[in-house]
């Protein structure tokens, strides 16, 4: 499942993947897909922003006879990634704490329903033994016949 991406995070992701690598725009937009729907024709305004922060800087290099534009992540870039990852992480933290939250809730609701079932079955066991046990007694109050006739003869 892809989620949308808000500005910090998208910055975050285009930062860390230049602070890795120097980077072109085709490489970025490949990392990128992986868990956005950013289209190029939004990316490359949002790598100017970029540099025009002095996030990143922009470079030539020749690839094959034509130039490319390479992205590099400066100081002040760098710390700005650090800034959004701590960020990131707090948020992935709480998102974390109300994750486990719910799982508790359900586990404890799955324990909930198997000590009913377990009460359900030991009721079902006691009304069987006392059932057992009334019709012992019953037995043992009846009179025994012994069939064979005359013992005296």
């Amino acid at each position: 499942m892809i989620y949308p991406l808000n500005q910090p995070l998208t910055e975050l992701l285009l930062l860390s993947i230049i602070a890795k690598n120097d980077s072109y725009g085709y490489i970025i937009s490949q990392s990128l897909k992986k868990v956005s729907n950013l289209k190029d024709s939004a990316l490359y305004p949002i790598l100017k922003r970029l540099s025009d922060q002095n996030y990143v800087e922009i470079y030539d290099q020749q690839f094959q006879g034509r130039n490319r534009k390479y992205y590099r992540i400066t100081p002040i870039g760098e710390k700005r990634r650090a800034e959004l990852q701590t960020e990131w992480q707090a948020y992935c933290k709480e998102i974390d704490a109300i994750l486990k939250l719910e799982q508790t809730e359900e586990k404890r609701q799955a324990e909930e329903k198997s000590q009913i079932e377990e009460k359900r079955q030991n009721a079902e066991i006691q009304l069987e033994q006392s059932e057992q046990t009334e019709e012992m007694k019953q037995n043992a109050a009846e009179p025994t016949v012994i069939e064979g006739g005359n013992q005296n003869d």
